[in-house]
């Protein structure tokens, strides 16, 4: 398994990118955190997914925070954070290369858990009864009934995410209990830019005069 660690950002510095969620409406906290790891570069240069649990969707970016694609996904039955069936756990995983993609299914894992994503066609004992209708309802509610792994549209799968299994990439699974704060040590990235503003505006220290 892939390790990959962040690089830290200068506190000071200036935002150089932004993550492009400007055509979907992701909720505030997708929007939290796509922002944060673009600005701080937690993704270490590679492509990123963004699993929002509270709203059962699905966002995957390319290495510069650019949003190659959305779905909705099947995702644990349970409400939590936590690893535990039949939950699907909240944190940063890691996928390193060729990881089963060529079965339909990328394998993402930390030191606590590991989290699966597939093809909804996958035929796994794991696999969701009535996939394809589950996943077309608009109520996030009909989305929770795997046994914590993921499950996407085949069709959408092999379109947007089966590349992912031939390199090293970051996935983020949103908390639901904790805040994204906590679980990443994520920080709101507009506040850091007024800081910074602040800070320039500031006038420079005068030396003081001995004698």
């Amino acid at each position: 398994m892939a390790q990959v660690t962040p690089p830290h950002a200068l506190p000071n510095a200036v935002v150089q990118a932004r993550a492009d969620l400007t055509q979907v409406r992701a909720s505030p906290e997708a929007t939290f955190v796509a922002q944060w790891i673009v600005d701080s570069r937690d993704n270490a240069g590679l492509p990123f997914l963004i699993v929002d649990k509270a709203q059962a969707r699905l966002y995957a970016f390319d290495a510069a925070g650019r949003l190659r694609a959305d779905s909705p996904v099947l995702l644990g039955a349970a409400r939590g954070d936590d690893a535990a069936v039949p939950l699907t756990p909240a944190g940063r995983f890691v996928a390193g290369p060729a990881v089963a993609a060529a079965s339909g299914s990328i394998v993402w894992a930390n030191r606590q858990a590991a989290v699966a994503l597939h093809g909804s066609s996958v035929a796994l004992a794991s696999a969701p009864g009535h996939s394809a209708q589950r996943l077309a309802s608009g109520e996030a509610r009909d989305k929770r009934i795997s046994d914590g792994s993921l499950h996407v549209d085949r069709d959408f799968f092999r379109s947007h995410l089966q590349a992912l299994g031939a390199a090293a990439s970051v996935a983020y699974v949103l908390p639901e209990v904790r805040s994204a704060r906590e679980v990443f040590g994520a920080y709101d990235v507009e506040d850091r830019v007024r800081q910074f503003q602040l800070a320039k505006q500031r006038p420079a220290a005068v030396p003081g005069r001995n004698g």
